[in-house]
């Protein structure tokens, strides 16, 4: 039947100048829940949970949100590197790190966000960074599927900034 055949999911935009971003998370669930949340500002998203999968990414980057402690080592590493291949991305560090010199040296890159106050708290800071309408961004969802109205899940409240 014609009903049951659920409809493909929309194709992302093309890459243009202005919207590509690399997302350098090694945690799964924040990574997931800011694709989506950076899909829904219209961005073609590119992924690494490490530094290693990360040095292969040389396209030309409007935003890149880092993590700093990756399993490989540090964000900062990647973000010092790519300042001559990509000097005008924009970046975001997101990470739990309470070091104060980490933070100082990643501030002195780009804009630091503590893990704590959420992946809200980076996507409102991409909108403010790059122009985008505030109204354009969805909360992102990170789960799978999940029936419409049920409730997050304990791991997805936290990578989203809640209890």
């Amino acid at each position: 039947m014609l009903g049951d055949t659920p409809n493909p999911p929309p194709l992302p935009p093309p890459v243009t100048h202005g919207n590509l971003a690399l997302i350098l998370e090694d945690d799964p669930l924040v990574r997931r829940a800011l694709v989506r949340g950076l899909l829904g500002m219209g961005y073609v998203c590119q992924t690494a949970s490490s530094l290693s999968e990360a040095q292969s990414i040389v396209d030309k980057l409007t935003l890149a949100i880092v993590d700093i402690d990756l399993p490989d080592g540090s964000g900062l590493v990647w973000a010092e590197l790519s300042r001559e291949e990509n000097p005008t991305t924009r970046r975001i560090f997101f990470s739990a790190t309470e070091d104060a010199e980490v933070i100082r040296k990643a501030s002195a890159l780009g804009d630091f966000i503590p893990k704590a106050d959420g992946v809200g708290a980076v996507l409102a800071r991409a909108q403010a960074l790059l122009g985008r309408p505030t109204s354009s961004v969805p909360a992102p969802p990170i789960s799978a599927p999940r029936a419409a109205g049920a409730p997050l899940a304990a791991e997805e409240r936290k990578a989203l900034g809640g209890d």
